[in-house]
């Protein structure tokens, strides 16, 4: 790595966060030129950017193993050569600058330490029981169900249930038939963003542009970090992927896009409106959508849903595959396809949101009238 004065160019971008974190507290209760602050904000969005580039570069050289069982993948033969993006390089680069200026926060600068450390903590024990699942043997489904049910409870009690239209939050029917709603809202999320993972750049692609959208949406600067980061580590990800994202960055993004949503108000910090959260939950409905559909069509077969990789029914963007589309036109399909409902909610709020998930039913039927036409609709054997 280049060095300046001797001195690594890593360890000069370490040192500028630091100033930057412990300049923002010195300078709290002073007055400061506005430019100035645009200018920090940049320099911490330079930092989230190199830490996900660098570490990601640094991964592709090293050839880390990638995990031994890749959850949804249809196509795991050819991608034992990638290695899997380690859990400090997705947790240092899209988590620092995120957390150091509140994370959630309502505004650039008020930070909320204690949220930003909580939704760390949960993060990091998410991602080593994905780890841990890759490296067993056995079916750990019931410790991973009580380890969903533990971090749905906190994230309901931190920043609230998912909102049900005719209810404020601190109602007690809201909380009653909230907390087993948001506790199903977290489950799929992170195991829907997990399953669709087998598509190089698929879900880095898709969620920079969702993680923007929030950002803009909600208006909650600081969630910009996050599609920074995912920018510095798409250019290793997009086919032919050096590194692959594996369960360990499926479920942070699952993970950070749920609690985005549930605590999304700009203005009141413990609660999101319902049309709100259900505006903006749109901007997820093409993964969701096909994540959705396929785990339907599963339970119905009777299939067991936690073995999923034993399926005979795959993805509609596995069948996609299947059919001869390559990797890089199904994450561009997603990726245009969540920008143009960005679009829809951006303009037209909940009547965007209708019009998204109509959107995403036709382009199901769609997919499914083309794959039947092309003769590519068939079980994996």
């Amino acid at each position: 790595m280049r060095k300046i004065f001797n001195v690594e160019l890593g360890t000069w971008i370490a040192c500028l966060i630091a100033i930057l974190l412990f300049g923002r507290w010195a300078l709290r209760p002073i007055e400061v030129n506005e430019d100035f602050i645009v200018w920090v904000w940049l320099g911490l969005s330079g930092s989230a950017w190199y830490l996900s580039y660098w570490g990601t570069r640094y991964t592709a050289k090293q050839k880390i193993p990638p995990a031994s069982d890749d959850v949804g993948s249809s196509n795991i033969d050819s991608r034992q050569k990638q290695p899997q993006t380690p859990i400090i390089n997705l947790w240092s680069s899209w988590g620092l600058a995120f957390c150091l200026t509140g994370g959630l926060a309502r505004d650039t600068w008020s930070l909320d330490l204690p949220h930003g450390i909580l939704i760390m903590q949960m993060g990091i024990l998410l991602n080593t029981q994905s780890i841990h699942q890759d490296l067993s043997a056995f079916n750990q489904k019931f410790d991973w169900a009580r380890l969903l049910t533990l971090v749905s409870v906190f994230i309901s009690l931190l920043f609230g249930v998912v909102p049900l239209p005719g209810l404020e939050q601190s109602d007690p029917m809201a909380v009653l038939f909230g907390l087993p709603i948001t506790l199903m809202f977290v489950t799929a999320f992170l195991d829907f963003y997990n399953f669709m993972g087998s598509v190089d750049g698929l879900v880095t692609g898709t969620a920079i542009i969702q993680t923007i959208f929030l950002a803009i949406y909600l208006d909650q600067p600081a969630l910009i970090f996050l599609p920074v980061a995912l920018i510095g580590f798409l250019p290793w990800n997009w086919p032919p992927a050096k590194v692959v994202i594996g369960k360990t960055g499926n479920n942070a993004l699952g993970l950070l896009v749920a609690v985005i949503l549930l605590n999304g108000d700009p203005v009141d910090l413990f609660d999101t409106s319902p049309e709100l959260f259900w505006s903006a939950i749109a901007v997820t409905f093409p993964l969701m959508g096909d994540a959705t559909y396929t785990a339907i069509r599963r339970l119905l077969r009777g299939e067991d849903f936690f073995r999923i990789r034993k399926s005979r029914i795959l993805h509609l963007y596995q069948r996609l595959q299947q059919a001869g589309w390559s990797d890089q036109k199904i994450a561009l399909t997603y990726a245009g396809m969540t920008g143009v409902i960005a679009l829809l909610v951006y303009q037209f709020n909940l009547v965007g949101s209708a019009i998204a998930a109509l959107l995403t039913l036709l382009s199901i039927i769609t997919a499914e009238l083309y794959l039947k036409q092309s003769g590519t609709v068939k079980p994996r054997a």
